[in-house]
């Protein structure tokens, strides 16, 4: 937490959900406090496929390596296109 204080969070061009708590971060303070909480908290992620969802996003895409992210995401959000790589 002391760490992050110094560093600067520009705000994300789309927002970022958490995996601590599902919410949608629109800014880069919020992201901040999020961070520190979400080395200590379990994750959330159902929840936070459901507010992906309510953020009506045109499609989704994993980031890194495999699929396995997107395989766990189809089985909340099976409705929704899936791009990977």
């Amino acid at each position: 937490a002391e760490y992050l204080q110094g560093i600067e969070f520009a705000a994300p061009s789309v927002p970022i959900v958490a995996n601590e708590d599902a919410v949608a971060y629109p800014d880069g303070d919020g992201l901040r406090s999020s961070l520190v909480s979400h080395l200590v908290q379990p994750v959330r992620w159902a929840a936070g496929m459901l507010t992906i969802d309510s953020l009506k996003p045109s499609s989704l895409r994993e980031v890194g390596p495999g699929t396995t992210l997107t395989g766990l995401a189809k089985r909340c959000l099976p409705d929704h296109e899936w791009v990977t790589k």
